[in-house]
């Protein structure tokens, strides 16, 4: 599964060389479930390898910062 791919329980976008994941299960608050996990590991994997997210720093790059909900201005 890549950037464009349909998962069931989260969301990924990638934007400007910005790749977000969103939990999705606002029904469950976001409870975290043996599919989430794969589809996060999945994600997280080949976002590392993309270099239109990771970009060409020749090594590891960072883990993001996890935020909270976007809040409304």
């Amino acid at each position: 599964m890549g950037a464009s791919d349909t998962y069931q329980t989260i969301r990924y976008e990638l934007a400007d060389g910005i790749g977000t994941v969103t939990l999705n299960r606002p029904d469950r608050h976001n409870g975290i479930t043996n599919t989430m996990m794969r589809e996060l590991h999945e994600v997280l994997s080949t976002a590392f390898l993309d270099v239109a997210v990771a970009g060409d720093m020749g090594g590891p790059w960072t883990l993001p910062r996890i935020v909270g909900p976007a809040k409304a201005r």
